[in-house]
């Protein structure tokens, strides 16, 4: 069954951006979105379908991993050197 495009979500400043991995959180039901072009990690509220927050101070971040019960994602940095350009 090929994907359907359900809707987009507004980044504040992200036109252009590129993005990593991300990591769907069950009990907060948050997105955490690892904005690769901007050392920092998005937060998307999954229910109510908006931006909720932007975490700087993740250089290099490649990813995000939510564990159930904690409030923040763990970053996961790219090697050195493996940098995308942003």
């Amino acid at each position: 069954m090929p994907l359907k495009i359900a809707g987009t979500i507004a980044i504040p400043n992200a036109a252009g951006s590129e993005f990593d991995h991300a990591a769907f959180d069950a009990k907060s039901r948050r997105v955490f979105i690892a904005h690769t072009a901007r050392d920092c990690i998005e937060v998307i509220d999954h229910d109510a379908g908006r931006h909720l927050a932007t975490l700087p101070g993740f250089p290099g971040v490649a990813g995000a991993v939510a564990d159930e019960g904690q409030r923040l994602p763990q970053p996961l940095q790219q090697p050195e050197g493996a940098r995308a350009n942003g």
